[in-house]
């Protein structure tokens, strides 16, 4: 399915130019938001020059977590301060892990090792590896120089990861990222390189943002589109591309400009199911896609989950 952009350039022109300048004066935070509905994190993303780490100082285990004050009435929905969602816990302590002066991550991917893999929405394209236990340094694993910044990253088969940006050319692209014989030795010297190569473009996108997987069997991830309003499919064997969803969830709201106008934002899949915050609508949805819609089923329906206003009804 294709996407006309006529009508829609310059306002786009004007949405890109808005982050672009806005960026330079605010930066916002990555944090990972515990939601009922996951076993694990669900993480949305948004732009931080640190990274931290929540400490349970009852468990040796760590997530990605940015300071407790800054989650609260976020988009995303309910925030992990809530009493409601831990009545009974006592709030994490964060513990920065790394920093980039200057730049703004965007989102963020975990080997099995816990190991992180961080992509950098500005100044420039680069993709980052952290080490939670900070036993080796954070390094750069690649500047993507014909990207203008780099976005959604997500892990597909183990220690295969994906990560798309905008082109220099205003175009998204999409990369392969092969962790599987990566070696970083104690004092942050790469020994071994991850192979990375460009596999294909989207060339219909309007402003890509999340990116997940749905089976790590498919060969094929899930990318969100968050002016479009809908979710992208892309093979990663032949490097096509298909607008699987377009749903009235995922759109921004109406008659907003700037940030307010974008629509859906992180995405994951759990079980069969689309999780996805709507920036814009600063809500939190799901969606069933355990069979991606079809000529004979061509929608899937949405549930609103949970709001992130302050006085939602």
């Amino acid at each position: 399915m294709s996407v006309s952009r006529t009508g829609r350039e310059s306002d786009i022109r004007e949405r890109l130019a808005f982050e672009d300048q806005s960026l330079s004066r605010v930066h916002f935070h990555i944090y990972t938001q515990h939601v009922s509905l996951f076993p694990s994190s669900f993480c949305c993303a948004r732009y931080t020059r640190s990274i931290h780490r929540q400490c349970d100082d009852s468990r040796e285990s760590c997530n990605i977590f940015s300071s407790p004050n800054q989650l609260r009435h976020h988009p995303c929905g309910t925030s992990a301060t809530d009493p409601n969602l831990h009545p009974t816990s006592s709030l994490p302590r964060s513990v920065r892990i790394f920093s980039y002066n200057g730049g703004g991550f965007e989102n963020l991917a975990l080997r099995s090792n816990g190991q992180i893999l961080a992509t950098l929405a500005f100044p420039a394209p680069l993709l980052f590896y952290i080490d939670p236990l900070q036993i080796r340094p954070g390094v750069i694993l690649q500047n993507f120089t014909s990207l203008k910044n780099t976005v959604g990253i997500t892990e597909l088969a183990p220690d295969m990861f994906y990560v798309h940006g905008q082109g220099t050319d205003g175009v998204f692209a999409v990369y392969s990222v092969d962790m599987r014989d990566f070696v970083v030795l104690p004092n942050g010297t790469i020994s071994t390189p991850p192979r990375i190569k460009k596999i294909g473009s989207i060339p219909s996108a309007l402003l890509l943002n999340g990116m997940t997987r749905l089976h790590r069997s498919d060969n094929f991830v899930l990318v969100a589109d968050t002016l479009l309003g809908g979710v992208w499919r892309f093979n990663i064997d032949t490097g096509k591309s298909d607008l699987v969803i377009h749903d009235p969830s995922m759109a921004g709201p109406a008659n907003k400009t700037d940030f307010a106008a974008f629509g859906i934002n992180g995405i994951r899949t759990q079980n069969g199911t689309l999780f996805y915050c709507n920036s814009g609508a600063q809500s939190f949805y799901k969606m069933p896609v355990s069979l991606l819609p079809t000529t004979n089923n061509p929608h899937c329906p949405s549930t609103f989950v949970a709001s992130g206003k302050r006085n939602p009804h």
